[in-house]
C-alpha cells in the first residue's frame, strides 16, 4: 500500500487556499515549564516546555509554549460568557476598554 508522506515543504496545494475550520470543544490545559513527557493515544510524545492539554475525549496531549500562545485564549468560565462561546475580546466591539 502506498501512503502519501507529507512535510512543511511537502503539502498539498497551498495551505493559504485550503477551508478554514475552529475548534468546535474548548481544551484544558496547565502550564509545565521544562521538559515532560505525555502518553498520548498515539505513543509518547516529549515537550521541552509547553502545556500539558485534555482533549475532548479525555486524551492528554502535550502542546509546545509558543504553539500553544499563537493558538489558544484563556477563556471565562462563566458558560455563557463571550470567550466561552468562541468569541474573542475585542469582536463585536466589546474590548477591555469598551463599556456597555
Amino acid at each position: 500500500m502506498i501512503v502519501d508522506t507529507f512535510s512543511v515543504d511537502h503539502l498539498p496545494g497551498d495551505p493559504a487556499q485550503w477551508p478554514k475550520y475552529r475548534k468546535k470543544s474548548l481544551a484544558s490545559a496547565i502550564r509545565i515549564e521544562g521538559a515532560f513527557e505525555v502518553v498520548t493515544s498515539e505513543g509518547m510524545l516529549r515537550c521541552q516546555d509547553g502545556y500539558l492539554a485534555v482533549d475532548a475525549r479525555g486524551y492528554p496531549y502535550p502542546i509546545a509554549k509558543d504553539e500553544f500562545e499563537l493558538i489558544y485564549d484563556l477563556v471565562n468560565e462563566d458558560p455563557g460568557s463571550k470567550e466561552a462561546l468562541g468569541e474573542k475580546a475585542g469582536e463585536r466591539g466589546m474590548g477591555r476598554g469598551d463599556v456597555s
